[in-house]
């Protein structure tokens, strides 16, 4: 307007009123996308609550900006240089966009040229569109529930079986500690020996430690400097501890988003110990012989055998004993029998006073040789008291109120998790498993179903905000439709990207992208859309407004679109710049978090504009144009009829004249 002739406040408000409506619109739409995530109440849910509200108080900030301070700051401050721009002057109301020169002249005529041929434009949009999903569909892609981030701390399992004392497990845990010391890429190691402490945990809350781990080591990685990987380190870590003799140990990254545990989880539940037991164990030796899998472990109890002692009642009421009594005996070779309880002067808590015989005295078979105080003197405890040695249960552990043991494992490839899961829920259905066994694949593989029923019902939800609000702005569904349609395009441009791109596919962090594209790349349609239902009501044709259209909405879309693209950029080429240090480095464990993020905006809404700006003009006079050919249709129809019909009058009064008996019948009549 301002190269129009208009002065910087009448041009500033009267952007400012033209565009007010378009932006709400805008605005609104971008919103509704975010709102799902606010009623996503999973653990991964929870974990990406902070992006959807973030983005709607920034969004809400930036549309109190845009609408009112910024038309007041452009009225101050907001002119441009003097002399007159011909590629601007083209854009005027009363001006002929066809005469703009330069490459916006070029894209006019491009328009034009598409506008004429309809047909052709939208055949070719669908079918690039449809063989852009074909070839995603026909490539085999890793997947990740979150993100594979370069690890900067990791836990050291290190097992064993058996009765250890606390020294023989920190002697094991001491061997691995000196083998990995002073190695490069790792910076502190902190060790702890017992089955007790910190641990990573499954998303139910269970640990996802090895039961029969007897201590471990966190190492913390250096990740921060640039030269050193984390993940060729715990490759490295793994190479070094494998050569230790006798050692046995498994390696975990500490995970830096939600908490999924191993890649492969199968939980077995079911009332019937011993169904459960040999089906954990035929499961267990199948991912064993898998040479894709490796850390495979189980939660049966660990091997041992445990003394039940049998009490014969009867028995021991002869010699005028009950059970409280046997078992107080029993104590004396076990924990001891309990006397009294002090508080030494330096503690806060009361300390236990335990009788019980002597270490020698005291070991399974010394039971057998115990005596027991009786009214008829002492007697063997063996005369009413048999020790029946059976299989040693540590724990039992149940959920959903059955009992249930958990199969684990890591897949050797990172990424190909939910493919051998896929593999094995066909091998499982396969097996002769009893029907009182139910199986669950647990961990990632039930979270990204979680998320993918989440964000199908979010984009549902997403697409009927936007047709309510596009309905209200344009009152007309084929301008709603016609929006929506970039949302098809935009999710194209993604799987161009994921192919081009990106080594594996992050579940929460694509379909994030999706639904956030969805409520950005709709706002070019809605801008277009606008200023030709403007320019119809100004007075142009249909065909002249959507060039018009085209040519005066191209340089605010590549300008949006152009700064949101190199805004992201450096997230996808994962540049860090420290301006304290006046450095850029590349790579780096934080840079990988927003690569997945930004290559899915980037690539989705560079291929969704660019099919806008072409596709859009065309598919704005598709109701014009039916309604012509109806029109047309309708006058060869009727141009039909009043010719039939003019041949039939004109043969019949052919008829009349060469027959004068046809003549006199009306009269006649």
């Amino acid at each position: 307007k301002m190269a129009e002739g208009l002065d910087r406040k009448r041009a500033y408000a009267m952007a400012g009123m033209r565009m007010f409506w378009p932006v709400v619109a805008s605005t609104a739409t971008t919103l509704a996308a975010f709102i799902p995530f606010l009623f996503w109440n999973s653990m991964p849910g929870k974990f990406m609550a902070y992006l959807p509200i973030t983005l709607i108080f920034v969004l809400s900030a930036s549309l109190v900006m845009a609408l009112i301070f910024l038309p007041v700051l452009g009225s101050v401050i907001g002119a441009r240089p003097g002399g007159k721009d011909e590629s601007l002057a083209a854009l005027a109301a009363d001006a002929d966009p066809a005469s703009a020169t330069g490459w916006l002249g070029g894209y006019v005529r491009i328009v034009q040229s598409l506008i004429a041929r309809p047909l052709a434009v939208t055949g070719v949009a669908i079918v690039s569109v449809i063989a852009i999903f074909m070839w995603f569909g026909s490539t085999e892609h890793k997947s990740e529930l979150f993100l594979d981030v370069e690890p900067e701390q990791a836990f050291v399992f290190v097992q064993a079986q058996g009765s250890l004392s606390t020294a023989e497990q920190l002697s094991l845990v001491k061997r691995a500690e000196a083998a990995i010391t002073g190695m490069d890429g790792v910076q502190d190691i902190s060790t702890e020996a017992g089955s007790s402490g910190q641990a990573i945990f499954s998303p139910d809350g269970s640990s996802s430690k090895p039961i029969d781990t007897v201590g471990q080591l966190l190492i913390d990685l250096a990740t921060a400097d640039g030269v050193h990987n984390g993940r060729r380190t715990l490759a490295n870590i793994r190479d070094r501890l494998s050569e230790v003799p006798g050692l046995r140990f498994e390696i975990a990254a500490r995970e830096q988003g939600p908490p999924s545990g191993k890649d492969v989880q199968i939980a077995l539940l079911s009332e019937d110990a011993a169904a459960l037991n040999s089906t954990a164990q035929l499961i267990r030796e199948h991912l064993d012989s898998r040479a894709d899998l490796r850390e495979v472990e189980d939660t049966r109890p660990l091997p041992g055998i445990e003394y039940q002692l049998e009490v014969d009642r009867a028995e021991a009421g002869k010699y005028g004993l009950d059970i409280s009594q046997v078992g107080a005996a029993v104590q004396l070779i076990t924990e001891g029998v309990l006397v009294g309880r002090y508080r030494p002067d330096d503690a806060q808590d009361e300390v236990d006073i335990r009788v019980r015989f002597p270490q020698s005295d005291r070991s399974a078979s010394a039971i057998d040789d115990l005596r027991i105080a009786t009214p008829r003197g002492n007697v063997p405890l063996s005369l009413f008291v048999e020790r029946v040695p059976a299989p040693r249960v540590s724990q039992i552990t149940r959920r959903d109120g059955a009992r249930v043991i958990d199969v684990r494992a890591n897949t050797v490839e990172q990424g190909a998790g939910a493919g051998i899961v896929e593999e094995l829920k066909v091998w499982i259905a396969n097996q002769d498993i009893p029907s009182t066994v139910e199986v669950r694949f647990e961990g990632a593989d039930e979270d990204a179903a979680d998320a993918a029923a989440f964000f199908q019902g979010a984009l549902l939800a997403m697409l009927f905000m936007m047709a309510i609000i596009l309905l209200w702005e344009f009152n007309n569904f084929w301008q709603v439709f016609l929006t929506l349609t970039a949302v098809i395009m935009s999710t194209a441009g993604v799987v161009v990207g994921i192919q081009l791109i990106l080594p594996y596919v992050s579940q929460l962090m694509i379909g994030t992208g999706i639904v956030a594209l969805a409520g950005i790349v709709v706002n070019n349609n809605i801008v277009l859309i606008d200023t030709y239902n403007r320019l119809l009501s100004d007075g142009r044709t249909p065909e002249e407004a959507a060039v018009a259209t085209a040519a005066q909405r191209i340089r605010p879309i590549l300008l949006t679109t152009g700064t949101t693209i190199c805004g992201l950029l450096p997230m996808i080429i994962q540049m860090n710049v420290n301006f304290f240090e006046g450095s850029i480095n590349f790579g780096g464990a934080s840079s990988e978090w927003w690569v997945q993020l930004a290559t899915a905006v980037v690539f989705g809404l560079g291929f969704s504009t660019i099919m806008i700006l072409l596709v859009t003009p065309v598919w704005l006079l598709a109701p014009h144009r039916i309604v012509r050919w109806a029109g047309r249709m309708k006058d060869r129809v009727r141009g039909k009829r009043e010719a039939k019909r003019a041949v039939s009058q004109s043969s019949s009064g052919t008829a009349n004249e060469n027959n004068p008996v046809d003549r006199s019948l009306p009269a006649a009549e």
